[in-house]
């Protein structure tokens, strides 16, 4: 009897075993590089903001000393329009940059037992403002999905 009521738990046991195979890295961000003119990767110096424009959606919220970060997109729309705001310590009103983010969203699983994700491919990226301290803005890398790799890079102006 004991043995048939340990091979039963046994039984049960490897069947609650068999898992769900949902990758534990599952986020989805638009990753962005601070950059000199030359190249070299910065720190920002100045306090960083990111809004979603034409909401009161903040995306980032003062961030000093930041030489990258990973914004989340829009599922749906086929553009994300991104505000960020530059504000140095001396400064009594901010500088602004938008980035219009053109892109395709593509729904992912990985199985039926898995959350659904929403991956990106960058089509285009269009700058507004920010002229005097931003040199310019390039794509790296069109596939924004979980493998966290830097996709836009923002080239600062540096005195020449």
């Amino acid at each position: 009897m004991k043995k048939t009521i340990v091979g039963l738990l046994c039984m049960v046991g490897l069947a609650a075993c068999e898992g769900i195979d949902c990758t534990l890295n599952n986020v989805v961000a638009l990753n962005i590089g601070f950059y000199d003119a030359n190249g070299a990767g910065v720190r920002l110096a100045d306090t960083l903001m990111v809004t979603a424009a034409g909401t009161d959606s903040i995306i980032f919220n003062s961030g000093t000393g930041v030489e990258a970060l990973g914004l989340p997109m829009s599922y749906e729309r086929d553009a994300d329009t991104l505000v960020f705001s530059f504000k140095g310590q001396d400064e009594e009103e901010a500088r602004e940059m938008t980035l219009i983010v053109k892109k395709t969203n593509q729904w992912h699983t990985e199985s039926p037992d898995c959350p659904v994700s929403a991956f990106h491919h960058l089509t285009g990226i269009e700058r507004k403002g920010g002229e005097g301290f931003i040199d310019s803005v390039v794509v790296v890398n069109e596939d924004v999905n979980y493998a966290a790799l830097e996709n836009i890079r923002i080239y600062l102006h540096t005195a020449d």
